[in-house]
């Protein structure tokens, strides 16, 4: 193994955290790609089961944006009530109504809401043009000519 450990050759940089493989200078310079960039950011000061019920807030879709930009409507675990939360970590949650500062984040629902607020990069779709198709009687006769020119042949 090479000294350093995430590159494949010498011109690929895999992502610390996914090993895909990264494009973008930037991702290259960190050693992260950007998606995986706001996971660890969004998760950042949560222990395993606060990340756990994280995602599965996320994964059981009980997370649902508002016509607010970065506030959010969460479902409790019981189903019974509905939270709102901010991205900038103020939560209805009875964690979130006991932090202490802005600066420490101990609800996972709000974990949840920045990771939903981060925007995803999207590669544009190829452009499929359509290619015009022969007339029938012009299909028709070519290939009636190829296959007399492959019985000549054969």
């Amino acid at each position: 193994m090479t000294a350093t450990a995430n590159t494949q050759d010498a011109g690929t940089v895999e992502c610390r955290r996914c090993h895909r493989a990264l494009r973008a200078e930037a991702s290259k310079a960190a050693g992260i790609g950007g998606r995986c960039a706001a996971i660890e950011a969004a998760t950042e000061g949560l222990n395993a089961r606060q990340i756990d019920k994280m995602a599965q807030l996320i994964i059981d879709k009980a997370i649902v944006a508002t016509s607010r930009k970065g506030v959010y409507h969460v479902v409790n675990e019981a189903g019974e009530v509905v939270h709102i939360v901010h991205v900038n970590g103020n939560c209805t949650c009875e964690w979130g109504l006991r932090r202490k500062s802005a600066d420490t984040k101990v609800c996972y629902m709000a974990g949840a809401a920045r990771l939903l607020a981060t925007p995803l990069i999207r590669r544009p779709r190829p452009v499929l043009v359509p290619v015009p198709m022969p007339a029938a009687d012009a299909f028709q006769a070519e290939m009636e000519r190829l296959t007399d020119a492959f019985m000549a042949v054969a």
